[in-house]
Parts: structure tokens; C-alpha cells; sequence
């Protein structure tokens, strides 16, 4: 019987430890919750690898396109007639100053007309694929980025340089050459995005005027 009673003793014991030491930690743990909420900045255990923090690089899929056209047309045209006659020079009768018994008269006419017009027409479309850095994160958790790209191709060098601000839930999937990407943004969704793409070399060489052509262009009236 002392055995028994010893062993439901020591049981009991046991357990009112174990309930001692549940009471001790269960106040820190009252706060916890499994569901991470939207302005908390921490991953979830199961949440996709997506750029986050400072230093992480996403690729932004610029896909661009602009079109502008503007039209005036300007006329203009004046009519000037301006006539002076003498009907009497000294006195009534006299004789002087005459030409074939007439008195000098003059008559002016002017006419001036101009019209003008010009028509513009500009239409610019840019696609391209540029890797930027998070290299900061606005207290809201919107990412700030920026990135650069230089390509040098037969004589050509192309730069690309990107800004702007993303926020983490417009973070997807893209899809290049039929594969698919992490960490990819629509240009679309950039807020204050700041676009550059600048090409140098011969081949835009060409595409400019001379300083003849410049010159000429002033100076030419017509």
C-alpha cells in the first residue's frame, strides 16, 4: 500500500509542476498570433521568395509606348491703300509746279499676306528587361528601386536606367522565352518611375542633323 500511495504521490507532483511551469510561460505566449498581419514586414513559414529588404533585385518588364500628334495652321493677310493729291499750289491761277495742267498726286497700295502651318507626329514604343536594387524601404513597406543596364553591340552602346517605387504585392511571376521568373513587375506598376534608355555610336550618329543642317535650318528663312 506505501508503494501505491508513494507512486500517486509522486504523480501527482509531477503533473502540478508541469502545471506551475504552463502557467509561468503562458502569459508570453497570449500575444502570439499564427496569422502574420498586412503592416507587419515578416515572411510567413510558407510565403513566396520575394524581393523584400534592402539589396534584394527584381526585374522590372518595361513595356512602354507613347504617341503624340499636334496640328496648327496660321493665316494672316493686310490691305494698306494710302492716296495724296495737291489741289492747290501758291495761288489759284498759277501754273507752277503743274504737269500737263495737273497737280503731283500719290497713291500707295500695299498688300502683305502669310499663312503657315505644321504638322508632328511622334510615336515611341520601348520594351525591355532591367535587374534593379532595393536600396531602400519606405516606413509603409513600399520598395524603392534602382538599376542600370549597359549594352555595347557592334559599335552601339545602350543604356537603360530605371527608378522608381514598388509595392511588395505587385510582386509576381513574369515569363521570358517561356520560362517562368520570380521577383517581376510590370513597368505599369512603378509609382514616380523614372525611365532612361539612351543609345550612342555610329548608328545614332546618323540619325542626327550635321551642324550644316542645323545651321542652314536657322538661317534659311524658307
Amino acid at each position: 500500500m506505501k508503494t501505491a500511495s508513494k507512486y500517486t504521490s509522486d504523480f501527482f507532483r509531477n503533473h502540478i509542476v508541469l502545471a506551475v511551469i504552463a502557467l509561468a510561460i503562458a502569459p508570453s505566449a497570449f500575444g502570439v498570433s499564427l496569422w502574420i498581419k498586412s503592416s507587419n514586414r515578416e515572411r510567413g513559414l510558407y510565403a513566396d521568395k520575394r524581393a523584400f529588404g534592402v539589396g534584394d533585385i527584381l526585374t522590372i518588364s518595361v513595356n512602354e509606348a507613347s504617341s503624340l500628334n499636334a496640328s496648327q495652321n496660321t493665316s494672316r493677310s493686310r490691305d494698306s491703300k494710302i492716296e495724296n493729291a495737291v489741289t492747290q499750289f501758291l495761288f489759284a491761277n498759277s501754273k507752277l509746279g503743274t504737269h500737263g495742267g495737273e497737280l503731283p498726286k500719290t497713291q500707295i497700295e500695299a498688300k502683305n499676306s502669310s499663312k503657315g502651318g505644321g504638322d508632328l507626329t511622334n510615336s515611341q514604343n520601348l520594351q525591355a528587361q532591367v535587374s534593379v536594387v532595393v536600396i531602400d524601404v519606405l516606413p509603409n513597406g513600399v520598395l524603392v528601386l534602382e538599376g542600370a543596364r549597359l549594352i555595347s553591340l557592334g559599335g552601339e552602346t545602350y543604356y537603360a536606367v530605371l527608378k522608381g517605387l514598388v509595392r511588395t504585392e505587385d510582386i509576381g511571376f513574369g515569363f521570358r522565352q517561356g520560362l517562368r521568373y520570380r521577383n517581376t513587375v510590370s513597368s505599369q506598376y512603378v509609382a514616380d518611375a523614372q525611365i532612361e534608355y539612351v543609345s550612342k555610336g555610329s548608328l545614332s550618329d546618323t540619325q542626327k542633323q550635321s551642324w550644316y543642317q542645323k545651321l542652314s535650318s536657322i538661317v534659311n528663312p524658307f
